[in-house]
């Protein structure tokens, strides 16, 4: 069974301009990215200071639209792999998540709980579980429900804490967080990587001409920036 009508599905309004923010192609204004953040009740649970320009740079950082991609690629993108609505938020000690229901939740906490930058990695490793739901929601459902129960038995035989026998579950072929991060995603982050090479190629061409005269280090991070976008960010 597949998630049915995708292609006749619009994305969210929200969801494309924090898709176009992680992408590079339009920085999202002071007052959107505060707007994100109030309305999120994960953060304000778990922040109680001041949002102000310096927080929302931080959790948002501004990228310059000159090493950006078409917003096609992007659109197309998020359309292919099940085209979820993005919310800022998390599931459970301030990690990244996709289920059906909540969809995807890009977290803006460190592990500690500081605030920090919602990147584009954590993106791709969640559309990956919404490729899974896409494929198959019964199978997703199911593999989810046992990777908690597996979880669960091992917090009783164990004792110890819950995110790290979760933790377990990424690590053990065959699970569902295990083809997520470990298969799916960095197919998801190569497929994005080599449409910047052809995207940029008559640039990153010109530079490597360049290079084969002279040495420079602002050409090299000229072309790491062509080469990789708003990934070097993290």
């Amino acid at each position: 069974m597949k998630y049915q009508n995708i292609s006749h599905r619009t994305i969210d309004d929200k969801t494309r301009k924090i898709l176009f923010h992680l992408y590079g192609i339009k920085n999202m204004t002071t007052r959107e990215k505060v707007e994100l953040l109030v309305r999120s009740d994960d953060f304000r649970m778990n922040f109680d200071g001041k949002i102000d320009s310096a927080l929302v740079c931080k959790i948002f950082p501004d990228q310059s639209a000159q090493y950006a991609v078409d917003s096609n690629f992007v659109i197309n993108f998020h359309l292919r792999h099940g085209n979820p609505n993005i919310k800022i938020g998390y599931f459970a000690y301030y990690r990244d998540h996709f289920n059906p229901v909540s969809e995807m939740l890009l977290t803006p906490f460190e592990d500690s709980g500081k605030p920090d930058q919602i990147s584009l990695y954590s993106y791709l490793a969640e559309a990956a579980h919404s490729e899974q739901f896409y494929e198959s929601p019964f199978s997703f459902e199911f593999r989810s429900i046992c990777g908690f129960l597996r979880t669960g038995c091992l917090i009783l035989a164990t004792a110890c804490p819950p995110d790290k026998a979760y933790d377990v579950e990424y690590h053990q072929p065959g699970t569902i967080e295990y083809d997520a991060h470990h298969i799916i995603a960095p197919r998801l982050l190569n497929e994005y990587l080599e449409y910047r090479k052809l995207f940029f190629n008559n640039e990153i061409e010109a530079i490597n001409e360049e290079l084969q005269n002279k040495e420079s280090a602002d050409l090299l991070a000229d072309r790491d920036s062509l080469l990789n976008g708003s990934l070097l960010l993290r």
